[in-house]
């Protein structure tokens, strides 16, 4: 079975006013937050094939903290720039160009993109194999 985790990066700093939006690093609790879920993983004998994050400095810093928990070196966190605000539409071409060898992957992303992916599809094989989930829709029921 395929496995896809979707991460939100952790919280980011606000600190300073002038810095543009990809340039964003993660507060101190942000960098907690994401240390203790990469952790959470480890301690529940998660294994991931593939590590996939946003351009962004949050979603990579996010990444790299879920690496390294892992056993993982950050060289090999895959920047996808498909998944910085270019919406559900970056997210789903990115799953779709994923290796088949692939068994489970971690995307690090941004709201409202990976949430609305999230409610929209389940991560089953449609995603994986490059068929239309317009097609072969898998939809989770809605709240």
């Amino acid at each position: 079975m395929k496995t896809l985790f979707l991460v939100r990066h952790a919280k980011s700093s606000w600190k300073n006013e002038g810095q543009k939006d990809i340039d964003r690093p993660l507060n101190s609790r942000g960098e907690r937050n994401a240390l203790e879920m990469g952790n959470r993983l480890r301690s529940a004998g998660i294994q991931i094939d593939q590590f996939v994050s946003s351009p962004a400095t949050r979603a990579q810093l996010t990444a790299q903290q879920f690496a390294e928990c892992l056993g993982m070196t950050k060289d090999k966190i895959q920047i996808e720039d498909r998944l910085y605000f270019q919406g559900y539409r970056g997210i789903l071409d990115t799953v779709h160009n994923f290796n088949n060898e692939v068994n489970s992957a971690i995307l690090f992303s941004h709201n409202p993109s990976i949430e609305q992916f999230f409610f929209d599809h389940s991560c089953d094989s449609c995603l994986w194999n490059g068929s239309d989930p317009y097609e072969h829709p898998f939809l989770l029921p809605r709240r």
